[in-house]
């Protein structure tokens, strides 16, 4: 009884735990979405065929930043890290570091030649200058709490 018990107070503890991790990725997207709109003056028009392409954008570069750390890095530590790999481990982790960067260079350009047509190169260069300044504001957030705990 005591083993079924505890067995439940672990397996809520890790579904409150995703939930809290879901709410705040949640509460992220929603600012970010708001902050570039703000940012980049979207009429209804554009905004209406913007998002479809930019959150799309979004996932296929997510989903290339987590392979390029479950490839490289995270099998990297598992080995013991950079030190205790020898010449052609380190060649092979370079390549598909590389060739993830590659991707990632690929999926900007499509994002810059899919929004072409709805938006202007000058609200594109405000896009990506948003994006910069979002994920510095960001960054100087996560700071700041680090720094008062």
């Amino acid at each position: 009884m005591k083993k079924i018990l505890l067995f439940i107070v672990i397996v809520s503890g890790t579904f409150s735990t995703i939930q809290a991790q879901q709410d705040r990725h949640e509460k992220l997207k929603a600012f970010k979405t708001a902050y570039l709109t703000e940012q980049l003056a979207l009429t209804s028009s554009e905004a209406e065929k913007f998002w479809p392409v930019y959150n799309d954008f979004e996932k296929k570069m997510h989903a290339l930043k987590v392979e390029s750390y479950r490839s490289a890095k995270g099998n990297i530590d598992k080995q013991g890290g950079i030190e205790s790999l020898n010449e052609k481990e380190a060649k092979e982790y370079m390549k598909k570091i590389l060739e993830n960067e590659q991707q990632m260079t690929t999926t900007k350009i499509e994002l810059y030649n899919r929004l072409k047509p709805v938006l202007s190169s000058k609200k594109i260069l405000k896009l990506y200058q948003s994006e910069q300044n979002f994920n510095k504001r960001l960054l100087d957030e996560y700071r700041g709490k680090k720094g008062k705990n």
